[in-house]
């Protein structure tokens, strides 16, 4: 009977500390995904448990599959919060352009999307962080006032006997609205360069040569970045009919910006100047070459904000050649009307000019008059000529007698 009694008690016994033992043993576990997408868990994730008063009761990673576990956790009521110092990515100016659609209410956003495009941290989605993704980020290369990264604060309550599962709490790199980011994933080219015109050119005069699209496109913003010889050349200017557009030199980099605020649906006809980029020659080394290339953070937005594949820009090749060489040139170069054609003359000699199309027919000539030794400068008027290549040539008689050719560009 007294065994009855004692086996009897160490049962009971046994059954109360395993009901205390599950009590006590509670979970919270769950995944952190990149913008609730579930093909983008988030590893290397500092997960905290914390209670209302704001003191962490637990703390977790995440693993490659984006999960976190906190165990032995009393019933109660909790703030879930999330950190990275992972390398944060995916803003480009799709995003800025996506804000200006939520903020003309042609785009809804989801509330991490929201938090996401407030870069500038005051609290609201605004045009300011429009201008602080196209300008202060994209051509200054400036960080974000607000952290590099957002996350959801989850609020949850556990309840006694009940472990819990749950998705979240959501994270997001600052600034990338359109989900974008793929850390696994380099930069595409989107936009690719050729040159088929070779122009010479000389010390201490300006040129200005435009960059075609080889493409019919309609956009609403691009950004292009250029790596140029900066030990060469200066830039003095970037020039467009596009109104608000931005630019900005930095070591052997241009990078320019245009974001279409008015929705005007900009329409680029094929081999039409889009920028126009007004250089001078720092360098008079001669045979050195001026090479433009593209870096992959360019790209062209069309008009739902999507970015446009294979977009071909047409740049000419420079090379620089001594005054001595080259007696003869133009500027600016290419122009849309008026053009100074500059030769020298070693004495007094008659001179007479004559330009010729691509086609070798003459559409244009000067009849010959008399010129003194020096520094001469015709003022050409293409304004009845249409866009494209022309060259000229003038002929002088008099102690010698010689002809000194160019060419020149016309861009309307």
């Amino acid at each position: 009977m007294k065994k009855n009694i004692k086996k009897q008690v160490l049962t009971t016994t046994f059954l109360l500390f395993c009901v205390l033992l599950s009590y006590s043993q509670q979970s919270v576990s769950g995944t952190i995904l990149y913008h609730g997408d579930e093909n983008k868990p988030i590893e290397e994730v500092t997960v905290t448990l914390s209670d209302l008063a704001g003191n962490i009761i637990a703390t977790d990673f995440t693993d490659q599959f984006g999960t976190y576990e906190f165990s032995n956790i009393a019933e109660g009521e909790y703030y879930i919060n999330a950190s990275t110092e992972i390398e944060p990515g995916g803003v480009d100016l799709e995003d800025a352009f996506l804000i200006l659609l939520y903020l003309q209410g042609y785009q809804p956003l989801e509330p991490l999307a929201i938090m996401a495009g407030d870069v500038n941290g005051d609290g609201e989605l605004n045009y300011n962080d429009i201008y602080a993704i196209a300008i202060y980020w994209y051509l200054y290369g400036q960080a974000f006032p607000a952290d590099d990264w957002v996350f959801e604060t989850l609020n949850i309550i556990v309840e006694e006997g009940k472990s819990k599962e749950i998705t979240g709490p959501g994270g997001i790199a600052e600034g990338d609205v359109n989900n974008s980011f793929d850390p696994d994933k380099s930069l595409d080219q989107y936009v690719k360069l050729i040159s088929i015109i070779s122009q010479s050119i000389s010390t201490n005069i300006e040129y200005t040569f435009p960059i075609r699209t080889k493409n019919e496109i309609e956009i609403s913003s691009f950004g292009l970045s250029f790596e140029y010889p900066s030990e060469l050349i200066e830039i003095k200017n970037v020039t467009s009919n596009f109104a608000d557009l931005n630019f900005y030199t930095s070591n052997d980099e241009l990078k320019i910006s245009w974001l279409d605020l008015n929705f005007s649906d900009q329409k680029i006809p094929q081999n039409e100047s889009i920028i126009d980029i007004t250089f001078i020659v720092k360098s008079n080394t001669p045979n050195e070459e001026i090479n433009f290339k593209i870096n992959n953070e360019s790209y062209f937005i069309d008009l739902k904000g999507r970015k446009i594949p294979e977009v071909t820009l047409n740049v000419p090749k420079f090379n620089i050649i001594s005054k001595n060489e080259k007696n003869i040139f133009n500027f600016p170069n290419p122009f849309e009307q008026f053009t100074t054609i500059q030769y020298e003359l070693k004495s007094d000699a008659k001179v007479s000019l004559k330009v010729f199309d691509l086609a070798g027919r003459e559409v244009f000539s000067l009849p010959e008059s008399f010129n003194s030794a020096g520094t001469q400068n015709i003022k050409f008027d293409g304004s009845s000529l249409e866009s494209g290549i022309y060259f000229y040539n003038i002929s002088v008689e008099g102690r010698s007698n010689y002809i000194e050719n160019g060419s020149m560009i016309i861009n309307k």
